[in-house]
């Protein structure tokens, strides 16, 4: 699935091989219009932790709010360099200053059925994104080694190099960005943060892009019979749940019942080894 329109053909190569790639995206002063959006905005911060997305915020219609004014001002942008796509959960997503704010090496969730489409992640930087506060780093190519599904809730359900997670970080690349500068990266590949370091939350913009035609797809660790349900959904699923909801409705032992449930498999994750991945 090519996601760059003809003009930027150039960068799918980067893309495909790779499993990222950095661009710049907003100009200045729409990235200060976001920044304006997000400080009037409640705060889903979790002090525990350090790092959230207002996807965790209890209130429906902020949710919606949020999103709605995020798509409206990167649409433009999106449409200059993006072909044929649909967003996926436009989101703000900060790392406050924690020690405790490590994101260890996974991937993101299963958006669509990827024996047909391909999923990506649009990190865009509204602050500097930097080693000290918690930057992406990216395991190149792992989303060509990987084709497994990922089910919520994360991390209970278990990913193929869970084992050896932590191991990876060392050969994890890291991608510093300026205000404005964006990582587009797909969904398989292997990513994970370091803790904030600094002063000061490392604010970002996150939204998925998949191919305007792609149905989209949740999968869900049942937490009754272990098995792993398949949704088919809309982007109102996005309102309803983040993988912090997911996670609580799971330790609650309830089942996802809103949206059409369209098979049902076996938790079977063959295990990756570590010389495999790197």
């Amino acid at each position: 699935m090519n996601i760059f329109n003809e003009n930027f053909q150039f960068k799918q190569q980067e893309l495909d091989q790779n499993g990222f790639i950095k661009i710049d995206f907003l100009p200045l002063p729409i990235v200060e219009e976001l920044k304006l959006f997000y400080a009037k905005m409640p705060n889903s911060k979790h002090d525990a932790f350090g790092f959230h997305v207002s996807l965790d915020l209890k209130s429906e219609a902020q949710i919606n709010e949020i999103s709605n004014y995020i798509s409206k001002k990167i649409m433009p942008f999106s449409e200059s360099y993006f072909n044929a796509f649909q967003f996926i959960s436009p989101r703000f997503a900060i790392k406050e200053a924690n020690q405790n704010s490590l994101i260890p090496p996974h991937q993101d969730w299963s958006f669509v059925d990827e024996s047909e489409y391909q999923s990506y992640n649009l990190w865009i930087a509204l602050s500097p994104s930097t080693l000290e506060n918690g930057t992406l780093g990216f395991l190149k190519g792992s989303h060509l080694k990987l084709k497994n599904i990922r089910a919520t809730p994360l991390p209970i359900f278990k990913v193929p190099f869970n084992d050896f997670a932590m191991e990876l970080l060392p050969y994890l690349e890291y991608i510093p960005l300026q205000p404005g500068q964006a990582i587009l990266f797909n969904s398989r590949v292997i990513h994970a943060s370091k803790p904030n370091q600094t002063k000061d939350a490392r604010i970002n913009v996150a939204v998925e892009l998949t191919h305007n035609l792609a149905q989209l797809k949740h999968y869900y660790l049942n937490p009754i019979n272990n098995r792993i349900d398949e949704f088919n959904i809309d982007e109102s699923f996005f309102t309803k749940y983040s993988n912090a909801k997911i996670t609580d409705i799971y330790k609650q032992k309830k089942e996802i019942s809103e949206f059409e449930k369209v098979k049902v498999f076996d938790n079977r994750i063959e295990k990756s080894r570590l010389k495999d991945l790197i």
